[in-house]
């Protein structure tokens, strides 16, 4: 029986190494990740105002999406696009920005109210969309945080394909 005891500590330790590689590791491969979970900040609350003059409420932007009075832009890749978006967006990747947007000015007025989105609370590709457009003149293009993301769990209305955009 003194051999059992001896062990036990040995193990506990083997134990709590392996528990701290595979946190550790786990910690690294979410920062890595564009849509990572946000660890060190509290998400918004459902009334707080937006931190960012280029943010749209997610009330805001349900609210537009059902009178009509804004275009929805999905900035992430097509294959995400194609696989779901908010219903009527059109797709424009930030990634691919120079192949669209031609054709986007030509068929966009610069009044329009613009709501980019893309998915995660740390994906930028929307704010990044949302910077660009304004730089061409768009004044009032906002970005909807984690807005796929938080559009599906609110049950708002949703489409898959490419009919969109």
């Amino acid at each position: 029986m003194r051999n059992h005891h001896r062990q036990t500590p040995s193990i506990l330790r083997e134990a709590a190494l392996l528990i701290a590689a595979a946190v550790g590791l786990a910690l690294l491969a979410n920062a890595w990740r564009p849509d990572g979970l946000s660890l060190f900040t509290a998400p918004p609350s459902a009334g707080e105002l937006p931190a960012d003059a280029l943010q749209i409420p997610l009330e805001e932007a349900a609210r537009r999406h059902a009178d009509g009075s804004a275009l929805f832009v999905d900035a992430r890749a097509a294959a995400d696009f194609a696989a779901g978006h908010i219903r009527g967006a059109l797709n424009g990747p930030d990634h691919e920005f120079d192949r669209w947007i031609e054709g986007f000015i030509a068929a966009t007025e610069p009044e329009t109210v613009i709501v980019a989105y893309c998915e995660g609370s740390r994906c930028e590709l929307s704010k990044s969309l949302v910077e660009k457009l304004q730089s061409l003149g768009y004044a009032n293009a906002r970005y909807l945080p984690d807005g796929w993301g938080r559009w599906k769990a609110q049950g708002l209305p949703t489409e898959t394909g490419k009919a969109g955009g």
